[in-house]
């Protein structure tokens, strides 16, 4: 058969874009280091109202005399000197610390969220409070690069939105290809049926367009930085560590996907952030971040985009 129009058109296009869902790389956010990044942010607690670059080589030495970094970085100044800022990529994607800048002054500040990490002492407790951020987190917003402002979505209720259409399974190359390219959740919708198409071809049309994208520059790409596909790649790992926090998806060799057991609340969370989640402009990180970092109430954590009569809200 040949490749549907709307299919190839959806590869190429995407290929050429810069554009996709980013997670920033940082320290390993698997459960058995939950317990040192708790520790790392108490530490961190001492330094927030201290200039960053005066605060960052103190709180390096701080985490290497608690045994929270590892001691051979104290021999390399650079890697001893850049491994504080190292932890904040994946602490503001979670919304639990950030770099505040007040005017020329920038200063480490801890959230609500993350103190409230920090006071929790369980595996399940802390799974639950981040799961709901990332239930809540938007893409794009003012921490992240310019060029991924196309997207304007909640990413992971789109993702669920789109694997509720696709037999609750996204194998990797489908992954890598649509499902972090979902840009609002319209597009989730036509997404989907360019998966049913996917799904349709031969093997060897399937090898074509993945040729299509693995060859395709982006627009803006500098040669030695390869492609948009490569950088998916790349990415991979640390947007599976990520994605592997919450209680609802399930990562396995083959793909991702949703268990029967949750599916009924990946439908309840999709239901409510359509009919009421609202992409908002952040006109800075300052703004996004105090929303972002406020706790919800213990209540909504399991839900946050629902209420018991019937409204939901994101927010």
């Amino acid at each position: 058969m040949a490749i549907p129009p709307a299919l190839a058109l959806r590869v190429q296009t995407d290929a050429a874009a810069p554009d996709y869902w980013y997670i920033p790389k940082g320290q390993a956010v698997s459960t058995d280091n939950w317990p040192r990044i708790a520790d790392q942010l108490a530490v961190l607690s001492n330094f927030q109202t201290v200039p960053w670059a005066e605060a960052q080589p103190k709180f390096a030495a701080e985490l290497l005399a608690r045994g929270l970094i590892e001691p051979y970085l104290r021999e390399h100044e650079s890697g001893f000197s850049a491994v504080a800022r190292m932890q904040f990529p994946v602490w503001r994607l979670l919304g639990l610390a950030w770099i505040n800048k007040r005017g020329q002054r920038r200063e480490p500040e801890i959230t609500d969220v993350g103190r409230c990490f920090v006071e929790l002492k369980t595996e399940a407790e802390r799974r639950q409070l981040l799961t709901m951020q990332l239930h809540r987190y938007q893409f794009f917003n003012p921490s992240s690069a310019a060029h991924f402002s196309t997207f304007r979505t909640f990413p992971l209720i789109a993702l669920y939105r789109l694997l509720s259409q696709t037999d609750w399974h996204l194998d990797w190359d489908e992954f890598k290809l649509f499902g972090t390219r979902i840009r609002d959740f319209s597009d989730a919708d036509e997404l989907a049926t360019i998966v049913g198409q996917w799904r349709e071809v031969t093997d060897r049309e399937r090898e074509q367009l993945l040729a299509i994208a693995q060859t395709i520059r982006a627009k803006h790409t500098k040669s030695k930085e390869g492609t948009t596909w490569g950088k998916v790649d790349r990415d991979l790992a640390y947007t599976r560590a990520v994605l592997r926090i919450t209680s609802t998806l399930l990562d396995g060799q083959r793909g991702i996907g949703v268990s029967r057991s949750n599916r009924r609340r990946v439908q309840r969370l999709v239901y409510g952030a359509t009919a009421s989640a609202e992409f908002v402009d952040y006109t800075s990180e300052q703004d996004w971040l105090a929303v972002y970092g406020q706790l919800l109430p213990k209540e909504r954590w399991d839900h946050p985009v629902e209420y018991s009569d019937g409204r939901s809200e994101l927010l």
